[in-house]
């Protein structure tokens, strides 16, 4: 694998992958540290051999260490991960979430984002809300943005999305 940047911490969502996927396996191979979750199949009893949409995933290089974080486990509206991230003496915890765009941001996925904010901003270390919440920001009128914006708000969390490339 050729580095050409030096990265740290890799947040990976809408991964399409499972947890035994060639791809997480070849970022364990290369001495990253991985924290994954992938989307969880239809509990048909077929066996599917379709792409698995959707999926988070953490990886650190090393010196950077990554410890999971309890979050009261799955969410119906979103698809999470959670970790503290260490190396030497500083720490942040990192939110990564990936919300589906196929299906409007509703209440449920607001009430899902409150209930995990409730749950991390006790902690001492900072904390990064990083991802894909398929969210339109660049819409000042759009009610989806509105209430992300006054939800983080409401636990003191700023907003800083560039929304023009």
């Amino acid at each position: 694998m050729k580095r050409d940047h030096s990265l740290y911490l890799l947040c990976l969502c809408e991964t399409w992958h499972d947890t035994d996927s060639v791809s997480i396996c070849r970022l364990r191979a290369e001495g990253l540290q991985v924290l994954e979750r992938a989307r969880q199949r239809p509990t048909d009893t077929r066996p599917s051999l379709t792409t698995n949409h959707g999926g988070v995933a953490l990886a650190a290089s090393r010196g950077v260490k990554l410890t999971a974080i309890n979050t009261g486990g799955r969410k119906s509206n979103l698809e999470h991960i959670c970790a503290r991230v260490s190396s030497r003496d500083s720490s942040c915890v990192v939110l990564l979430i990936y919300r589906p765009g196929s299906v409007a941001a509703d209440s449920g996925f607001f009430d899902d984002l409150a209930d995990l904010l409730d749950r991390l901003v006790t902690f001492v270390d900072p904390l990064m809300i990083v991802g894909d919440l398929n969210i339109r920001l660049d819409r000042a009128d759009d009610p989806a943005s509105r209430s992300l914006q006054e939800l983080l708000a409401t636990y003191d969390q700023l907003l800083r999305v560039d929304t023009h490339p």
